[in-house]
């Protein structure tokens, strides 16, 4: 699994892919089926095909999440990534509704189970305000994307790219809303390392 991350992780998604199908033969061979292990191998291929193949990525993460829930419970981080994983998922394919709640879920364990320096906190309240923009409640979209900034500016890397692309979301739900003028407090807090 983890050979496979890394060559996902630096672009070969393709050897990633292999390696994590390979992986995920051997748990079935040899765990049964509601273990642990399994759930991070089907999570893990889910993050090698999730863009190319979103159907059966779709599978593979919510029965992730399905032993996860099963075996850890749901106010649990690692079951709180596979539930990200799908909100992300369905936020891509159009579902923002679902993403809307899926979100939600996770952010109910937000100052419990999860901490603000937690990275899911800020990447569920960033699906949470793009699911919420979708729907065209711009109101409560821009709260929840400028919440978003506000744990990622206190808890990131001034150079990180994740304030570049939170503020393109806060800007793009600003001008749907009609407000083109951000004022000073958008600044960018220095440089962008990545415009991804």
């Amino acid at each position: 699994l983890q050979y496979g991350d890394l060559t996902a992780e630096y672009g070969d998604t393709e050897t990633g892919e292999k390696m994590h199908r390979r992986a995920l033969s051997i748990v079935d061979r040899n765990f049964p089926d509601d273990h642990l292990d399994k759930a991070m191998a089907l999570q893990s291929l889910f993050c090698s095909i999730q863009h190319k193949a979103p159907a059966e990525a779709e599978t593979l993460i919510t029965e992730s999440l399905r032993i996860k829930r099963k075996l850890l419970g749901r106010a649990h981080p690692e079951t709180a990534w596979s539930i990200y994983h799908l909100s992300f998922l369905k936020l891509t394919n159009g579902e923002p509704m679902v993403a809307e709640t899926l979100s939600g879920e996770i952010l109910a364990l937000r100052g419990n189970v999860l901490g603000d320096e937690n990275i899911l906190i800020g990447n569920s309240l960033s699906i949470l305000g793009r699911s919420l923009m979708q729907q065209n409640r711009i109101d409560d979209a821009e709260v929840s994307l400028r919440d978003c900034l506000d744990v990622r500016r206190r808890h990131l890397d001034p150079a990180h790219w994740m304030h570049a692309t939170t503020l393109g979301f806060l800007g793009e739900c600003l001008v749907r809303g009609g407000n083109r003028e951000t004022g000073h407090d958008q600044h960018f807090p220095g440089p962008i390392a990545n415009h991804s």
